[in-house]
């Protein structure tokens, strides 16, 4: 019994030995990405000011510096018009001025840049389609039952948005922007120190980070309905003021979307093959380097949908501020306009 154990145990370690001798050794060639250029910006047919953001992606090293976005040539081309430089307000950031150029349904636009290493980038043409109107909104409130506090406790709040269907296919994209209106709590200040009133409305851009909302009348017989946001949380117990847009646009930038969300939406394993790089719109024009992102031109249409949250069931966290400080300087960026008065009816 003993020997046939050493036996055993002597193959064992012979079938090892051959095992690891036939073993051919790997060696990996990691390389580092080379730096690509990322390009975000638009314009729309909207009195505002324009915005185009160069960035650099991370390298494998994940230092991720901004190598290429700074000290460029931006521009913004309309064909067969004018065309407007854009100043560099922070590094990488190119905006316009309010009313320097405004885009025009039926108008095609541009993108041209020069890095400060002398690459050179455009975009493809964009034409600007016609608007996609909203008709109508509305709020929908969320709640779950808490067992320990035995009751109802709101969790948030979906908008919803009725869209006009149109006679030709339709893309667009929806974003959102939030007002809220806040106060600042200054309970262990001296009365009177505090600075100008303390209630402000507060500025959410975009209501949610984390929702990508893309649609198309494709299919559809009539006016139809999407969600727009869904779960605004309840953070104060006030009116709120949620301004939705219709991003109009083609349908080439349309499957753009349509790539990002599925990625986004994609599930699996860690062993399934990596993402692949979105390819846009932008291209390299003196070199082989290849740009990610997309410049966008918009046709945009808004709709308010207000709504009061003074009624819900909710557990709202208080901040007390500072003495001295402002209401727009503490809930930034905030304004003491009324806001309602602007956007609601």
């Amino acid at each position: 019994m003993k020997l046939a154990f050493t036996i055993a145990r002597t193959s064992i370690f012979l079938l090892l030995v051959g095992t690891v001798s036939c073993l051919e050794e790997i060696s990996f060639d990691l390389e580092t990405d080379e730096p690509q250029l990322v390009v975000e910006g638009f314009i729309n047919d909207l009195t505002e000011s324009y915005t185009v953001r160069l960035s650099t992606t991370s390298a494998t090293s994940g230092l991720g510096i901004n190598t290429l976005g700074q000290k460029a040539f931006v521009e913004i081309e309309e064909i067969g018009g004018t065309s407007v430089q854009l100043i560099e307000a922070i590094p990488g950031t190119y905006t316009t001025m309010p009313g320097q150029i405004i885009g025009e349904v039926g108008k095609s636009y541009r993108l041209n840049i020069r890095l400060a290493n002398n690459q050179e980038y455009q975009s493809k043409i964009e034409t600007i389609p016609s608007p996609i109107r909203i008709l109508d909104g509305d709020v929908v409130e969320n709640a779950e039952f808490v067992f320990l506090y035995g009751t109802e406790i709101t969790t948030g709040h979906d908008i919803n948005v009725e869209v006009e269907n149109g006679d030709e296919l339709q893309y667009f994209i929806l974003s959102t922007i939030g007002w809220t209106r806040v106060r600042i709590e200054q309970g262990d200040c001296i009365p009177g120190s505090g600075i100008g009133p303390p209630f402000c409305w507060s500025k959410r851009d975009p209501i949610r980070t984390d929702q990508l909302v893309i649609g198309s009348n494709f299919g559809q017989e009539q006016n139809y309905k999407l969600q727009a946001v869904k779960s605004i949380p309840v953070d104060t117990k006030t009116e709120y003021v949620a301004i939705v847009r219709t991003n109009a646009m083609s349908r080439e930038n349309y499957q753009f979307f349509e790539s990002i969300n599925d990625q986004l939406d994609r599930k699996g394993t860690p062993f399934d093959r990596p993402f692949a790089p979105i390819i846009g719109n932008i291209i390299a024009t003196n070199s082989n380097e290849v740009a990610l992102g997309y410049f966008h031109a918009y046709a945009t249409f808004e709709k308010a949908v207000c709504f009061d949250r003074a009624g819900v069931t909710a557990f709202v966290p208080t901040s007390p501020a500072a003495c001295g400080i402002s209401c727009v300087d503490y809930w930034a960026p905030a304004s003491l306009d009324n806001i309602p008065a602007l956007f609601c009816n």
